[in-house]
């Protein structure tokens, strides 16, 4: 969660810069922040009320068989959480295939902690920007 909290932070410094840069317009700066604002006080909100509330007993870890049905009843957005879970990353990214044929290929899944996908959304957006700029 505090990953989280930072992460969406990160967002809002760096859309304010553009801002100030004059890259964004103020519209589109409140459209972009407003959902980062909601889930940061959301977030805020529920970080305050883990840490006030003490755990009661000692807490177990889920068995094998939890974990596989959780993973089987999972829709792709929770099976992804799980798995970032697992591995504790904080982004887990699938980049685009070398090759133009469907097979599974290991070295396009890199784990990123949150610098690392602040910096690759960054340098997408601006890659992004240019070629929206250029069209």
């Amino acid at each position: 969660m505090e990953r989280e909290i930072k992460e969406i932070e990160k967002l809002q410094r760096d859309l304010s810069e553009r801002l100030g840069r004059r890259r964004l317009t103020m519209e589109a700066f409140d459209v972009a922040n407003e959902p980062l604002a909601a889930d940061l006080a959301r977030l805020s909100a529920e970080q305050e009320a883990l840490t006030t509330e003490a755990p009661h007993q000692q807490t177990k870890a889920a068995s094998a068989a939890t974990l596989e049905a959780d993973w089987a009843a999972g829709d792709l957005a929770e099976r992804r959480a799980m798995l970032s879970k697992a591995i504790d990353v904080d982004k887990l990214c699938i980049f685009p295939s070398r090759h133009n044929n469907r097979v599974f290929d290991r070295s396009r899944i890199r784990p990123l902690d949150t610098d690392e996908f602040a910096t690759l959304t960054s340098t997408w957006n601006t890659h992004r920007s240019r070629q929206v700029d250029n069209s």
